[in-house]
């Protein structure tokens, strides 16, 4: 009898085990499938961020390749799969950023999507927004710049009648509006086609109206695929772009900052200049022996050459981003993004009156009939430019690391090769603000 409990008990223990030990299993399993289920979800919401990036990005591209006087309307939706998100811009140096942030179940993530240079973004939002191109830029949601334009307008009129009244109409005091691209010079994309004419006219994205031309007479400069639609080819012996001076093209031993992207046949080339050898004034930047240089005449004509003593040089048949920062103290080089060497200051002024000719020296160098003039027609024309250039952009001011950073990553993938990166999808902290998250993905 006792062997027979003995029995049943050891059984109903077994079987009590055996029930322990599948809801064991069970939980584990429906566990996995939760955690399963979550991260479905999360790619999933994940994957419906970037499709919206996806979506602003376009609308900025279709915009870009429109002509002048193209608007239209898109529509982002109120929610994501059933969830909020926000939609907001974020601006810091000469990037900005449109950062679209989710909040999940059980985590927060943001997919930032750098908006290109010459596209001035206010504002961003849930429902209609809408993108207009006019002659120098695109403008997104523009009503809302307008607005904004019209409250300072406001407040600076509030400011003088308060002015006025404390002070004397005598005394009052002016405040002007600033303007956003009052530091861009000059920004050439290069995306025109070869035509049948040689004379090209190459567009100035900026509000300056800094349009380039090919001289009459001479060949024909192509256009051909680059980083970003076209670019600017030229063939080392007759080639080049001029544009006209005009006052902002006149430093006048102020900062400024050049920068693009090249890719180069030859060692030792021309790049663009602002001088006359006849004058002996002016400036230029120039490849020498596949380093940057920056040439300037001083006093009393002198001439010198201040080259890029960093180690990374700029290798013929690749693309490479390059900028050189003339400030007050120093001359900066960069080459791809990084910082190459520092030069002092020559304290040589820039103040000229020339043309600014892309890929060439201006016309008096290579112009005469004696023995010396024959000579530098020799060496000049052997400068010219021969290989690619996209992108030249020039700045009334000095830019930062940061800045050169961010414009070589905007378009770093291209150049190596790669496809182009729409935006980049980070997971974030509940603590972090929205404004530290271009920090996060090193977008300022």
């Amino acid at each position: 009898m006792s062997k027979i409990l003995y029995s049943r008990a050891q059984a109903g223990f077994e079987f009590i085990a055996l029930v322990g030990f599948m809801f064991m299993i069970f939980v584990v399993f429906l566990g996995i499938i939760n955690q399963r289920t979550v991260e479905f979800q999360e790619e999933k919401n994940q994957q419906s961020l970037k499709d919206l990036g996806d979506v602003i990005k376009k609308e900025i591209d279709l915009a870009t390749k429109a002509e002048p006087g193209y608007s239209r309307l898109f529509n982002l939706p109120p929610t994501i799969n059933s969830k909020n998100y926000n939609a907001t811009i974020q601006k810091g140096g000469l990037v900005t950023n449109i950062v679209l942030t989710f909040y999940g179940f059980s985590s927060q993530f943001a997919y930032v999507v750098k908006v290109p240079h010459g596209v001035f973004a206010q504002g961003i939002g849930q429902g209609d927004n809408l993108i207009e191109k006019n002659e120098s830029l695109i403008v997104l949601n523009k009503a809302e710049i307008d607005q904004q334009l019209a409250l300072l307008q406001e407040d600076t009129i509030s400011t003088k009648k308060e002015e006025i009244t404390e002070r004397g109409p005598q005394q009052q005091e002016k405040q002007e509006i600033i303007d956003p691209f009052a530091d861009d010079v000059a920004y050439f994309k290069f995306n025109e086609q070869s035509g049948d004419t040689p004379d090209t006219t190459v567009r100035d994205y900026t509000p300056n109206n800094h349009q380039g031309f090919t001289q009459t007479g001479l060949p024909k400069v192509e256009f051909v695929q680059g980083l970003e639609g076209n670019a600017l080819k030229l063939d080392g012996r007759d080639d080049s772009i001029k544009v006209e001076n005009s006052q902002k093209l006149n430093f006048a031993g102020g900062d400024f900052t050049i920068m693009g992207w090249i890719k180069t046949d030859i060692a030792n080339s021309v790049i663009l200049s602002k001088d006359s050898y006849a004058a002996e004034e002016g400036w230029g930047v120039s490849l020498k022996n596949e380093k940057l240089s920056y040439n300037i005449y001083g006093d009393a004509g002198t001439n010198i050459d201040i080259d890029d003593i960093g180690a990374k040089i700029i290798s013929i048949g690749n693309w490479h981003h390059i900028a050189v920062v003339h400030e007050a103290d120093k001359y900066k080089f960069y080459v791809d993004g990084a910082l190459n060497s520092e030069r002092p200051n020559t304290a040589f002024g820039t103040a000229n009156s020339f043309n600014l000719r892309i890929g060439y020296k201006n016309k008096d160098y290579v112009q005469g009939t004696d023995v010396v003039n024959n000579q530098f027609v020799e060496k000049y024309i052997a400068g010219a430019f021969s290989g690619q250039i996209d992108e030249l952009k020039i700045y009334s001011k000095a830019l930062s690391i940061a800045d050169v950073q961010a414009e070589y990553d905007e378009l770093k993938a291209q150049a190596q090769g790669l496809a182009p990166s729409i935006g980049t999808l980070v997971k974030i902290a509940a603590e972090v603000k929205i404004s530290d998250i271009v920090k996060i993905v090193g977008g300022s």
